[in-house]
């Protein structure tokens, strides 16, 4: 009887096993097209591994396979952390202030501002911008909060602003001669009210935000 215990295996030469080659290919074009085919790649590559022919090429294919993971995940990750971050944002919305010596108080789109009788500012809720965080000073005797700035009208008449800027929201007109100042959660411009009875706007210019 022939002893088969150490005969080697012998793959017919009709039978086709490049299953390495195209996961090896697979996982070059996940890197060129982000990641997208490491899936496939790395399971193509997992089965050449096991066999015999174009082993080599496996093993190349599920680490480039691997770096082609990386290369659709970590994207993805940041950008789910980018839409958390941006819907709920920072914790402290709750926050509640002590003290019965408030004034106005006003609600931008994530942040509050309150004004005391001393004529000072307080805020809280979302900080991203700084918008939470207010001028010091015991002179102010309105404020408005915006979508993510501040406004506040000062006892000379002048005006101040912080926080987002890239509509330029806080540049806001000089001068001495205010007597009103007007914002609200959903504007990225302001509004003022002169002592002669004119109206200035700064901000975003979009359809009809700014027009008379």
């Amino acid at each position: 009887m022939m002893d088969n215990r150490n005969a080697k295996k012998i793959v017919p030469p009709n039978k086709k096993n490049n299953s390495a080659i195209v996961g090896f290919i697979l996982s070059l074009a996940g890197l060129i097209s982000c990641g997208l085919t490491a899936v496939p790649a790395f399971v193509l590559c997992v089965i050449g591994v096991r066999r015999e022919k174009h082993k080599k090429f496996a093993w190349i294919g599920l680490v480039v396979s691997c770096i082609g993971f990386c290369i659709l995940l970590l994207p993805c990750a940041c950008l789910l952390s980018f839409i958390s971050n941006f819907i709920k944002g920072p914790s402290g919305y709750e926050t509640t202030l002590n003290g019965n010596d408030f004034v106005a108080i006003s609600a931008g789109w994530s942040h509050t501002l309150a004004l005391r009788s001393d004529g000072s500012i307080v805020g809280w809720g979302d900080n991203r911008w700084g918008m939470a965080d207010p001028p010091d000073g015991n002179d102010f005797t309105a404020i408005a909060a915006g979508t993510y700035f501040g406004l506040a009208l000062k006892s000379d008449g002048s005006i101040v602003g912080w926080g987002w800027n890239v509509f330029g929201q806080t540049n806001v007109p000089d001068g001495n001669d205010f007597i009103a100042i007007a914002t609200g959660p959903g504007s990225d411009h302001g509004l003022a009210l002169k002592s002669d009875g004119s109206i200035v706007g700064w901000g975003n210019q979009g359809p009809r935000s700014l027009s008379e």
